[in-house]
């Protein structure tokens, strides 16, 4: 009895089954996935079967063995990109933004009035972060400040006057339309005072000049900034002068062509005309 009732029970071996719809993706790292056509069935000996180790690396040349049989890749069998390279990538992201945000951080600077003190302070502070050790230490360097010549900023009470000089400004406005004939350069130069700001008493006193007939094209030659204006007048125009004595008498070399350069209207209106010819 104990013999039939085991018989009944025992189901054959000779035909599995397998169920399609088990999901392979919790063993995938320990099934080796193995093409029917490639299955041997004809092993009538274990003797000459070798057993391959279960230890093997992933990588992109196997992944397309990889899938189930509907086609779908398993999900856990991926191609794992190395620590190297995200690092290499995450470096290469931040730096790559190096420039664009260093262009932020001065057109913010310029927008909102940010003086260079205050730039650098903040400067200090970012750069305690590792993200922000780029910066640089100098807000100059954001600002691409170029350095003034002290050598033409001359004190003139109460304040300063830097000389921008008008042989420079004349070879780099001198209109190409000059006559070929031309041995003299014709020049107008205008004074005028203006306040900086309402707020305060600072005052701005231009020499600006333009070269005929080209009266559009209005050039700098000295400017003068001090809380009033200045005292002597004489002092304010002493390098101006100079400078037109010296080339009405030597003239200036351009292309290599010599012209005479000629002072031949000074506009102000009845407050510079006042201060400049000392009349009160």
């Amino acid at each position: 009895r104990v013999n039939e009732e085991i018989k009944n029970t025992t189901l054959p071996i000779s035909a599995p089954t397998v169920d399609k719809n088990v999901s392979l993706t919790a063993y995938s790292t320990r099934i080796n996935i193995i093409p029917e056509a490639n299955l041997v069935t004809n092993v009538k000996s274990v003797d000459n079967v070798c057993v391959a180790s279960s230890q093997r690396s992933i990588n992109k040349s196997v992944d397309h063995n990889l899938v189930t049989e509907s086609g779908d890749a398993l999900s856990d069998v991926s191609v794992i990109e190395s620590s190297s390279d995200k690092d290499n990538y995450s470096t290469s992201n931040k730096y790559g933004k190096t420039s664009f945000f260093v262009s932020l951080v001065a057109e913010w600077a310029v927008n909102f009035k940010i003086s260079q003190n205050a730039l650098n302070g903040l400067l200090g502070i970012l750069r305690q972060h590792t993200c922000f050790e780029y910066l640089p230490k100098d807000s100059r360097t954001i600002l691409q400040t170029k350095p003034i010549n002290i050598l033409n900023i001359h004190s003139v009470e109460p304040g300063n006057y830097r000389h921008f000089g008008l042989a420079n400004a004349i070879k780099e406005n001198i209109p190409l339309n000059l006559k070929n004939n031309a041995s003299v350069i014709h020049i107008v130069a205008g004074i005028d005072g203006s306040p900086l700001f309402k707020s305060t008493a600072e005052e701005f006193w231009p020499i600006l000049s333009y070269i005929q007939p080209n009266r559009s094209n209005v050039f700098r030659v000295g400017i003068y900034c001090g809380n009033r204006k200045p005292l002597d007048s004489n002092k304010f125009l002493k390098y101006f002068v100079e400078e037109i004595n010296f080339l009405d008498n030597n003239g200036i070399e351009i292309n290599g062509k010599n012209f005479k350069v000629m002072l031949d209207v000074l506009c102000c209106d009845a407050p510079a005309k006042s201060f400049v010819l000392i009349v009160y």
